[in-house]
C-alpha cells in the first residue's frame, strides 16, 4: 500500500500547533486475532522496575520514577504472552533503557544532531566496532548481549541488524524532523524511516526468540513468510501512529505519518481515516497471507505455525496495549480497537467520547 503525498522542502514534516482540544472519529479495527496477556507480565514489570531503581538511578538525567510510571514496556505482555519469566524480564529492562532514551528526545533534553550521532554510535557498539563511552551505553550493550547471547549465530546475527537498524531509523527520522532541515519527504519515505524507527525491524526477531524458532532460511526461502512478517510490522506501526500522535505532536516530535499528511494541507480526520484504513487492511492481509503460507511450501513446518502464531499474538497484542496505554493517552483512557470512538486530544490526556459497544474497564495491563 502506498499513498504519494509530497512534502514541501520548507515544510518538511512539521505540524500546525492548534490542535488542543481537537476531536478526531477513530474508525474501529478489524481485531481479527484475540489478545492473550502474559500471566507473569506484573510480576515481571515489578522486578524490572527495582532493578530500574537500582542500576539506573545514577545514569539517568530525569525523573526515574516518572518514567516507570509510563509502564512503557508494558506492551511486552501482550505481545509475548509465551515467553519465559526471564526471557519477558530480559526484554523489558532492554526496551525500558530504549523508552528512557526516547523520551529524552521527546522532551528535547537532546539536540538533534547530537542525538543522530550517539545512535548511529550505538549501532557500532552492538556490532562491536567501538566500545561503550559511557555508564549508559555499557548498561544497554550488556542487556543487548545478554540478550542474543543464547541465540543461533543466524537469529543473533538478525536481531543485531534489527536493533542496529532501530537505532539508525531513529536517527534518520531526527534529520527528517529536524526544524532546520532541508530534506522533504514523501509518504514512501516517511513509511520507510517509520517502519525502522519505531522498532519493527527489532521485535520481528524477537518474536522468533520467545516462540523458541530461527525463522532465518525460512523467511529466506519463502517470499510469502516475508511478506508475512512485513504485514505484521506494517499493521503495528500503522497502529502506533494513530494512538502515539497526541503524545508527539505536543511533545513537538513530528516524525508521524499523521505529520506527513498534515504537512500537505490534510485534515487531521483524513489523516486518522487513512491511516486507520491502512492499519484494518494490513491486518485482513495477514489473516489471508497466514492461511496461504499454510497451505503452501512451507506450511507443513510446525516452526512455521508456531511463528504465525506469534505474529498474530504480536497485532493483537500491539493493537490493545497502544489503544490503552498511558504512554500515549494518560491516565484513566480505556478504548476498545474494535468499536469506532471519538478522542479530544489534550496536551497531557487523550479524551473518549462517543465510544460504541465495547469495554470501557481498564484492562490493569497497560
Amino acid at each position: 500500500m502506498s499513498c504519494a503525498h509530497a512534502v514541501c522542502p520548507s515544510a518538511a514534516l512539521s505540524c500546525p500547533q492548534d490542535l488542543a482540544g481537537t476531536s478526531v472519529v477513530v474508525k474501529a479495527l478489524p481485531c481479527l486475532m484475540p489478545v492473550v496477556h502474559h500471566p507473569a507480565a506484573h510480576q515481571v514489570e515489578r522486578e524490572a522496575e527495582e532493578w530500574a531503581r537500582h542500576s539506573l538511578r545514577s545514569v539517568f538525567d530525569g525523573d526515574l520514577e516518572a518514567a516507570l510510571m509510563r509502564r512503557s514496556p508494558s506492551w511486552l505482555g501482550p505481545c509475548y504472552p509465551t515467553a519465559s519469566s526471564e526471557q519477558l524480564l530480559q526484554l523489558w529492562k532492554l526496551d525500558q533503557m530504549y523508552f528512557l532514551f526516547d523520551d529524552a528526545c521527546m522532551t528535547g533534553t537532546t539536540q538533534a544532531r547530537t542525538t543522530a550521532q550517539y545512535c548511529r554510535s550505538l549501532a557500532d557498539q552492538l556490532y562491536g566496532r567501538a566500545e561503550p563511552a559511557t555508564a549508559t551505553d555499557r548498561i544497554l550493550i550488556g542487556l543487548a548481549r545478554d540478550l542474543t547471547g543464547g541465540m543461533s549465530p543466524g537469529l543473533r546475527q538478525r536481531t543485531l541488524d534489527g536493533m542496529a537498524t532501530m537505532l539508525n531509523g531513529f536517527a534518520d527520522q531526527v534529520a527528517h524532523t529536524h526544524s532546520h532541515t532541508e530534506a522533504a519527504a514523501d509518504w514512501d519515505t516517511a513509511l520507510e524511516i517509520r517502519l525502522r524507527a519505531v522498532g519493527t525491524t527489532c521485535y520481528l526477531p524477537w518474536t522468533e526468540y520467545i516462540a523458541g524458532v530461527d525463522m532465518t532460511l525460512p523467511l529466506a526461502r519463502h517470499p510469502l513468510l516475508r511478506k508475512a512478517a512485513h504485514l505484521a510490522g506494517l499493521q503495528t506501526l500503522y497502529v502506533n501512529e494513530l494512538c502515539s500522535f497526541r503524545a508527539e505532536h505536543f511533545a513537538e516530535d513530528h516524525g508521524n505519518l499523521i505529520c506527513t499528511m498534515l504537512s500537505t494541507g490534510a485534515t487531521l480526520q483524513d489523516a486518522f481515516d487513512l491511516v486507520a484504513g491502512h492499519a484494518a487492511q494490513a491486518e485482513r492481509d495477514f489473516v489471508t497471507l497466514r492461511t496461504a503460507v499454510l497451505a503452501g511450501p512451507c506450511g507443513s513446518d510446525p516452526d512455521v505455525h508456531t511463528y504465525l502464531g506469534a505474529l498474530g499474538h504480536l497485532i493483537s497484542g500491539a493493537t490493545h496495549w497502544q489503544y490503552n496505554t498511558i504512554r500515549y493517552h494518560g491516565p484513566g483512557f480505556y478504548c476498545s480497537p474494535a468499536t469506532g470512538s471519538t478522542w479530544t486530544m489534550h496536551a497531557d490526556r487523550t479524551e473518549l467520547a462517543g465510544a460504541g459497544p465495547g469495554t470501557r474497564e481498564p484492562c490493569h495491563y497497560c
